[in-house]
């Protein structure tokens, strides 16, 4: 909805970067790697995520948000105003906090409202994310960024002229590499689902023959553990 709202405006956008809380639970996982590497796809334009360590993400939306929730706070105490549901919140936020308030006016700072109704967004994407397993050594990493479907460049963000302007994998060298690393690319390679299809798998690691069997615990291990339930 964002990408739309800021096309009908004029804007063109050619490579977007979300710079983003590092939560592992909501940000920072599987899931939106994954989208990441279909954004050349889904909107027409590279898509890099970057984030912050857990819970210390906070930029100019957290500041955005906080004058909504004072100004519709103050507004309930002061009887100026009802707000029981969302619709009513965004009411209430379209009236009094847009900016800018006339339409033509120039100012140097944009806020709008948007209402998202239940059911608007698709979040089914069982076909993308089913069976998708977890990147290995993510809290170490900050940058991920798409490269194509399936496919996502990791490293320790860097915005220096060479990261911003080459494309993923690309050979240029960055001006801050001792402090960065070396990208390195990560396949989210599929695997056999148990109903032979294929989903994808970002182990990083080779698929497991299916005839393999699993090792048989060594005979130390079971006698300890027939003891202890004895």
């Amino acid at each position: 909805m964002t990408n739309k709202y800021l096309s009908s405006i004029g804007v063109a956008i050619k490579h977007q970067v979300h710079l983003s809380d590092g939560s592992p639970t909501l940000y920072k996982c599987r899931v939106n790697f994954v989208d990441a590497s279909h954004g050349q796809d889904d909107f027409g334009f590279r898509v890099d995520k970057h984030y912050f360590g857990s819970r210390h993400g906070k930029g100019p939306c957290d500041g955005e948000v906080g004058v909504v929730k004072r100004c519709a706070l103050n507004s309930v105490k002061t009887r100026k105003a009802i707000i029981g549901y969302a619709r009513d919140l965004y009411d209430f936020c379209c009236q009094g906090l847009s900016l800018p308030k006339v339409d033509g006016d120039h100012v140097h700072q944009k806020r709008c409202f948007m209402y998202v109704s239940s059911g608007e967004v698709d979040r089914s994407r069982s076909g993308r994310t089913d069976g998708i397993k977890t990147v290995k050594n993510t809290r170490m990493l900050h940058s991920f960024q798409g490269a194509q479907p399936f496919k996502i460049v990791v490293k320790e963000s860097c915005f220096c002229c060479v990261c911003i302007d080459t494309e993923p994998g690309h050979t240029g060298i960055c001006e801050n590499q001792r402090f960065t690393g070396v990208a390195y690319p990560v396949t989210l390679k599929p695997r056999k689902s148990l109903n032979g299809g294929e989903i994808p798998d970002v182990s990083g690691k080779e698929p497991i023959d299916s005839t393999q069997k699993v090792p048989p615990a060594s005979s130390s291990i079971m006698d300890r553990e027939n003891s202890e339930d004895r």
